[in-house]
């Protein structure tokens, strides 16, 4: 992965190492600009910070429970919460502060669940997409923890 300067046409960062597989998904951080995640069929999540070739983190699925990464999106309010979407149909969250373990795990569809897509108009809505031909509308508040940190979506539709 490289990060350009589309002003100076030139290579400012290069991540050579953050994946051994194909990169399925990467997303930047609408509420910290500086910071891009990204995910690959080889089940690693990486929390890059582009202004620092350093103190990067990251995580890995459990290939075995989960498959390969499908989609991610960060939470449109939340700077440190992100989740992503399996071949296994599994939807998990996590928080960057503690990304040793998810902050949920959840089934969201049969099959693959191939995307997420939070409501940029109802702050509290989540939609999936799966390759059971079926979308479910989520309430990402349902279940929330009471410091505000994490949440277990519940399925609405």
């Amino acid at each position: 992965m490289r990060i350009w300067d589309l002003d100076e046409l030139t290579c400012k960062a290069s991540y050579a190492d953050v994946h051994t597989d194909k990169v399925q998904v990467v997303r930047w951080n609408r509420l910290n600009e500086q910071v891009l995640l990204s995910g690959g069929y080889d089940g690693r999540l990486n929390i890059l910070d582009v202004r620092s070739p350093t103190g990067n983190l990251a995580t890995n699925l459990d290939k075995n429970i989960y498959k390969d990464i499908e989609s991610a999106q960060w939470h449109p309010l939340a700077e440190h919460s992100f989740l992503c979407t399996t071949e296994s149909g599994h939807m998990v969250g996590f928080d960057t502060r503690r990304l040793e373990t998810p902050v949920f795990s959840l089934q969201a569809h049969r099959k693959s669940c191939s995307n997420a897509a939070f409501s940029p108009h109802i702050p509290n809505m989540l939609a999936t997409v799966g390759t059971d031909k079926v979308c479910k509308i989520w309430d990402i508040t349902a279940g929330a923890s009471a410091d505000g940190l994490s949440f277990t979506p519940k399925v609405i539709s």
